[in-house]
Formats: structure tokens, C-alpha cells, sequence
């Protein structure tokens, strides 16, 4: 079995529980067995976002620590999917590693 390790950055514990249940799910289907490390920022989209510059800038002083994959999950209720997808290219220009918003 394949053993990856994968960062899942969240808004709120409600995405923390349902996100980490699905890629449990979803690993386990595919026979690889994932070590999940699980971040929170909780306090909007200005936190969450700040939050996750400052850990980008930590990982590009210890790069050998980047996750197999990172997965960042935000509302997108009130301004729609594009502009927060756009808001997080913006914010992930500079990280060097496979994640999906």
C-alpha cells in the first residue's frame, strides 16, 4: 500500500470532519493509507487567508516538509466558487507542491 501524506487546511471543525472523512474514504479505496495532518483557521476568509500565506512562507524555508498533497476547503456561499478559487491562486503562486481548493 501506498503511504502518502496529505495536509487538509479548513475554515471551520465542520469542514475538518466531513473533509477528512471523505479522503479516508476515498484512500482507502484506492488502497493507499494517508497520514492527515489537519489545519483550522477559523475567524472568515481574511484569517484563513493569512493563515495560509503564513504557512506557505514556512514551508518554503523547510521545503522537504511539503505535504504529498494539500487540500484547503473555504465557504464560497457568499461570493461564488470563481472568485474564491481566483483568491486562492492568488494566495498559492508561491507554494511549490500539489494541492487542490
Amino acid at each position: 500500500m501506498l503511504d502518502r501524506n496529505v495536509l487538509l487546511f479548513c475554515e471551520d471543525v465542520a469542514h475538518e470532519a466531513v473533509l477528512s472523512a471523505i479522503l479516508q474514504i476515498m484512500a482507502q479505496s484506492q488502497q493507499v493509507d494517508i497520514r492527515l495532518d489537519v489545519r483550522s483557521a477559523t475567524g472568515g476568509f481574511g484569517k484563513v487567508r493569512r493563515e495560509l500565506g503564513q504557512f506557505i512562507r514556512d514551508l518554503q524555508r523547510n521545503p522537504q516538509k511539503l505535504p504529498d498533497l494539500l487540500v484547503i476547503r473555504r465557504d464560497a456561499n457568499c461570493q461564488g466558487v470563481s472568485i474564491r478559487e481566483r483568491e486562492f491562486k492568488d494566495a498559492m503562486e508561491k507554494y511549490g507542491g500539489d494541492y487542490v481548493c
